[in-house]
């Protein structure tokens, strides 16, 4: 992203306007590995499917909300002012697991018909570029 840097003299007009970049690397294609098996049965009047699949992401691209603190010299009260604010970008975060169940039911009867379906998940970072993304360490809970 692009941050713009502003500089102001005594009497608050601007004299100089600068762009910073901040580049956090050139966007590589996700890859996914995936090992998935179900099972199911097909009656005459109830249905039943079940699903498990285990997904590996390596590169797996993320789009983050990243808080900027930019500082900038206010002259009308000789100090250092603060802007904050959040940009967005969209970024290789790493390695993630995404894990789950799914399960389907149907039943049939004469021209009626119900189905329910559930999906039980778990997706976890299993490493994260926390360096890159946060320019730091970061507490996860």
């Amino acid at each position: 992203y692009t941050k713009n840097i502003v500089i102001y003299d005594d009497l608050g007009n601007p004299i100089d306007n600068q762009d910073e970049e901040h580049f956090y690397g050139e966007l590589v294609p996700e890859k996914i590995n995936t090992i998935e098996f179900g099972i199911g049965y097909d009656g005459i009047v109830f249905d039943f499917d079940a699903n498990y699949y285990i997904s590996d992401y390596t590169d797996k691209i993320e789009y983050v909300n990243l808080p900027v603190i930019e500082e900038y010299y206010d002259a009308e009260n000789d100090s250092i002012g603060i802007n904050e604010y959040d940009t967005n970008l969209t970024l290789n975060a790493g390695q993630a697991r995404h894990q789950g169940l799914e399960l389907t039911t149907k039943f049939k009867y004469d021209n009626f018909d119900a189905s329910n379906s559930v999906t039980l998940s778990q997706n976890r970072w299993t490493e994260m570029n926390v360096e890159e993304i946060f320019g730091g360490s970061a507490i996860f809970t």
